[in-house]
């Protein structure tokens, strides 16, 4: 499972325009979401489908977001179909609502996985909250699978000409707790990617507290105090994901 990897830009191409690819993976999105729900039209499912699973299956050691349509729409089976034979992937599920949605996709990864030789959980799952009700059942919905995501990730920010806004709205995402922000265009991916990377702060902190914490732990220590807070190794994993970020 690629769940550990902090990822801060998430960039749409709509599946029907996996021609794009090449120039959406220029941009530095740390994760591309190839889209087979809102940006394609009921009439081109069916060859969004099969180009999309064509890109998957040439990106075994890339990280790929596939975006499928709602499981009730009735196509689950087609859309996951379209997953290759590998754990470089992971699958957004939109406008979840109540656990049963993510019970259906869940299973049915399950059985892909066990067919394609992989792990069960490998295949990583998102789950997008986009209603009142969604939120309400979060605590559900965090089944084994997606509960397992440190993947929190902020919406869409529509206005593409509102450079200082989608910024502002980036700054005010991860002041809330976001690690990362959908990008709809590739001209939004460079700011994304500037706010929610560490500052120079972060990572001068981070460095002294793995370097304290190393110390402490070679005289047999498990946690320390460091600048008036005791850490340990949960401490420890954040500080080398900040140190993670910054070497991108």
């Amino acid at each position: 499972m690629l769940s550990h990897r902090t990822l801060r830009s998430f960039l749409f191409v709509p599946g029907t325009r996996t021609n794009l690819l090449s120039k959406a993976l220029a941009t530095g999105a740390d994760a591309i979401i190839l889209d087979l729900e809102d940006s394609v039209p009921p009439a081109q499912k069916k060859e969004a489908r099969e180009l999309v699973s064509i890109e998957l299956a040439r990106s075994p050691e890339r990280l790929t977001f596939l975006r499928i349509n709602h499981p009730r729409l009735g196509n689950l089976d087609t859309d996951l179909a379209a997953l290759a034979r590998h754990g470089a992937q992971a699958v957004m599920v939109p406008k979840v609502e109540d656990a049963r949605d993510i019970e259906e996709v869940d299973a049915r990864l399950t059985a892909h996985e066990l067919d394609a030789g992989l792990e069960v959980g490998a295949i990583s799952i998102l789950v997008v909250i986009e209603s009142s009700m969604g939120l309400r059942n979060l605590f559900d919905i965090g089944d084994a699978r997606a509960a397992k995501m440190t993947w929190l990730v902020d919406g869409a920010f529509m206005q593409l000409a509102d450079a200082p806004a989608l910024e502002c709205e980036s700054r005010l995402a991860r002041t809330h707790g976001f690690n990362g922000k959908v990008a709809v265009h590739p001209s939004q991916v460079k700011a994304i990617n500037r706010v929610f990377s560490p500052t120079d702060a972060e990572v001068e902190r981070a460095q002294k507290l793995i370097d304290a914490f190393r110390e402490g732990e070679s005289r047999g220590r498990g946690a320390i105090e460091f600048q008036g807070m005791m850490v340990d190794y949960a401490n420890v994993r954040w500080a080398e994901q900040i140190l993670s970020l910054a070497r991108r």
